[in-house]
């Protein structure tokens, strides 16, 4: 899993960025000697400057990073699998049934309730 730090300094970015927080930290008079060497350290110090607009993306970044379920599906390779003919046919056969047997099938807001989901997770 890539973590922050593996994704910065950009490869096409030329900042020295050792130099830019020693700089920045002067201006604002914070102690970043052991941020340089502590990665959670300079997250906290970095976290305690931002709006409480951008600490709620980097809560939602963080939970995201730290979720097994999340990891796993972010990834996961894309599905690129054809649809068989099998498959088809199993799709029009159910369609068909419904169409047959108006009312008679499972709403989609029932199958969400068994299986312990809201309407709005699916839009998150």
């Amino acid at each position: 899993m890539r973590t922050l730090s593996d994704c910065w300094p950009h490869p096409w970015l030329t900042i020295d960025r050792s130099r830019a927080v020693a700089q920045d930290s002067q201006e604002r008079d914070l102690p970043m000697a052991s941020a340089a060497t502590n990665p959670k350290q300079e997250a906290h110090e970095l976290i305690e400057r931002i709006s409480t607009a951008q600490a709620s993306a980097v809560v939602t970044l963080i939970t995201t990073m730290l979720d097994p379920v999340d990891r796993a599906i972010a990834n996961a390779p894309f599905e690129d699998e054809l649809i068989s003919d099998e498959e088809n046919r199993a799709v029009a056969a159910s369609k068909a049934w419904l169409a047959e047997h108006p009312g008679e099938g499972t709403p989609h807001e029932e199958m969400l309730r068994e299986f312990g989901i809201n309407p709005e997770d699916l839009h998150r």
